[in-house]
């Protein structure tokens, strides 16, 4: 028989123990959920609801997008399905197809017809032999009309057979090209297409997106200046502007977000001013 002095001693440890189990429980529990916050609080938000406007951004054109450059889908904008030319975007899709065709060290020789061509950047000289790889600095740096012919003019016929490859193969069913470098009217797109084309571009060939952020490109032959407006913004991280008195002043292009590590796409055709449009989509966006 236990004696009530043992029996007092049993329970009394019983309940420290019990005690003791309850605390670690309690202790391992609130590490959990802790643990669990943290993950949800820092968790990158990768799904399109975390992107959103803070009020409607008052832009000088009615045709843009923005899009999430992982997937080129449109998260907000306005006639996303409307057809426009679109200038020296254009280039990005010669330089896209130079890429595809494996064809970066085919040689361009450049032609009085070549230096002819409306525009004077780029800093091309006669008789000069380039190579694609070459073209492509003064193609997307400074949007050398020249360079985009004498990519052309070399290709042949062989250009508008692979562009229309191209386009096919990317479903960009609304998207036409028909020179190289957007001079035509008759290069068409819309915001929704160009946003799926430049996520392809980017994540397939980022070597192009990459020249494009470029400030200068200086070699002992020629110095090229990048004019594009996108570059005066710290969170550019690649894109092509154009403009055309049809088309009037067109970009695609993509920025990081401030405090984030989204980065979101934004499409503008038919702009009066890509430096303010851009300053507003940006700042309208939460």
């Amino acid at each position: 028989m236990v004696s009530g002095f043992k029996f007092c001693s049993i329970i009394d440890t019983m309940l420290k123990k019990t005690s003791l189990y309850t605390s670690l429980t309690l202790a391992t529990m609130s590490i959990f959920l802790l643990l669990s916050y943290a993950v949800l609080l820092y968790e990158p938000r990768t799904n399109d609801a975390a992107i959103g406007l803070k009020y409607k951004p008052y832009l000088t054109t009615d045709t843009w997008a923005v899009f999430d450059t992982s997937t080129g889908a449109v998260l907000y904008g306005n006639n996303t399905e409307k057809v426009r030319p679109i200038a020296s975007i254009t280039k990005l899709f010669t330089a896209y197809m130079v890429f595809q065709m494996d064809s970066i060290e085919s040689i361009a020789t450049i032609t009085r017809d070549d230096l002819n061509t409306e525009g004077e950047f780029g800093k091309l000289k006669f008789g000069e032999t380039l190579t694609f790889g070459s073209l492509m600095f003064p193609l997307l740096i400074e949007s050398s009309n020249d360079a985009g012919v004498a990519i052309t003019r070399t290709f042949g016929p062989l250009y508008a057979e692979a562009m229309v490859w191209t386009l096919n193969n990317l479903n960009l069913n609304a998207t036409r090209i028909v020179d190289g470098t957007g001079l035509s009217q008759d290069d068409v797109s819309t915001p929704q297409d160009l946003a799926r084309f430049f996520s392809v571009l980017k994540d397939t060939y980022p070597h192009i997106t990459d020249i494009t952020q470029l400030k200068m490109y200086i070699t002992d032959k020629r110095g090229l200046v990048n004019n594009n407006p996108a570059r005066t913004f710290s969170n550019f991280t690649g894109g092509k502007q154009g403009f055309t008195p049809e088309a009037g002043k067109t970009f695609v292009g993509s920025f990081v977000l401030p405090r984030s590590e989204r980065e979101v796409g934004i499409v503008l055709l038919g702009s009066n001013d890509l430096t303010g449009d851009i300053k507003q989509l940006l700042s309208s966006i939460k």
